[in-house]
């Protein structure tokens, strides 16, 4: 069942821009849809941060494939994207999708598309014997979000200053007797109170010895007078890592 767009039902002139880049995309390579299944590249068209859902992006549309669970969260975030919610298997719900949208040949990012979701989706259409051919594409997204808009380097400078922010705030707390994992608490703390959602990965908090290990995982070791302390950490915000 397709819910209706809400009265707010243009996306942002940012989104927008976005959208015109892939559609241009998808045309040069004969696709009439590409199948959204990785988080990252369906928030960067238009704003859903939900998971377990699936966007299905095509020339002239574009679908939310989600659950009861995610209505509202669609609403609040991108009022004027069509939801389509999920009845039974997630397979035979995108068929319905991409039937309404008269698809023939539909594209999904290879790297991030799992195998079963592809072969699920490909039995269910020999089932209903319906003549739409997927085609994997290699790194569609992955190369048009390289490529940051203003939008995105504001979000990424607070990304930074979140980060910064943290660290000077327990600057203090770097003194003999924390142990690594303490600190590596504090900065997640203050990150999240600054805004922050996650770090952009674990707090790299590594002293004395364990300072050469670049993927160190901090332990309940204490922090020494006149010896070597790493400080590897980011913040996590709407969506874009800070690493420093």
């Amino acid at each position: 069942m397709t819910a209706p767009a809400s009265q707010n039902s243009s996306a942002k002139p940012y989104l927008l821009a976005r959208q015109q880049t892939v559609r241009q995309a998808l045309a040069a390579r004969g696709i009439d849809a590409l199948l959204l299944t990785h988080p990252a590249d369906l928030a960067y068209l238009s704003d859903f941060s939900g998971h377990d859902s699936i966007g299905v992006f095509s020339s002239d549309d574009f679908l939310l494939v989600t659950d009861f669970r995610y209505t509202e969260q669609a609403q609040i975030e991108c009022p004027w994207l069509k939801t389509v919610m999920r009845d039974g298997k997630m397979a035979d719900t995108l068929v319905t999708a991409l039937t309404s949208l008269k698809s023939t040949k539909v594209g999904f990012e290879s790297n991030f598309t799992m195998y079963g979701q592809v072969e699920s989706l490909r039995k269910t259409l020999a089932e209903k014997k319906l003549a739409i051919e997927l085609v994997g594409v290699d790194d569609l997204m992955v190369n048009i979000r390289k490529i940051k808009d203003d939008v995105e380097i504001g979000i990424i400078r607070e990304a930074i200053r979140v980060a910064e922010e943290a660290l000077l705030t327990i600057k203090p707390e770097l003194k003999p007797g924390r142990t690594e994992n303490y600190v590596a608490g504090l900065l997640q703390f203050e990150m999240r109170k600054r805004g922050a959602s996650d770090s952009s990965f674990d707090p790299i908090i590594a002293t004395g010895p364990a300072s050469s290990l670049p993927h160190y995982r901090p332990g309940d070791i204490d922090i020494k007078r006149d010896t070597f302390l790493l400080i590897d950490y980011g913040a996590l915000y709407r969506g874009y890592c800070s690493d420093i």
